[in-house]
């Protein structure tokens, strides 16, 4: 299995933390949906890497993970779906919604 990376930057904690998403068929239009929306807004908490990286390599980093807040490196299980509308939110409100972490409620079994 190979994931993508999200990345926020949260300046309020003064943390950044990575959310591993597993790259499937069925993700592959809201990673793309996900990363127009993030640049169109130019919300720059939050960072969507699609360079694959493997399975093996996202577990010893998620085992390893220093935590704060939260841990500074999070596997999600399952695929991404976006709330419908999302490309139809204000920055404000697309801010809100990925808020500390808030992305691992879309990525779901």
């Amino acid at each position: 299995m190979q994931y993508v990376t999200f990345t926020e930057n949260n300046s309020w904690e003064g943390e950044t933390w990575h959310f591993y998403i597993p790259l499937q068929e069925a993700s592959i239009q809201a990673l793309q949906v996900l990363a127009s929306v993030l640049s169109v807004h130019s919300l720059d908490s939050y960072v969507l890497d699609l360079d694959p990286v493997d399975s093996s390599y996202v577990d010893k980093v998620v085992e390893k993970s220093r935590s704060g807040y939260m841990a500074y490196h999070n596997k999600c299980e399952g695929t991404l779906r976006l709330p419908n509308g999302i490309t139809h939110l204000s920055k404000e409100d697309l801010e809100k919604l990925f808020y500390k972490g808030h992305i691992e409620d879309f990525v779901k079994p």
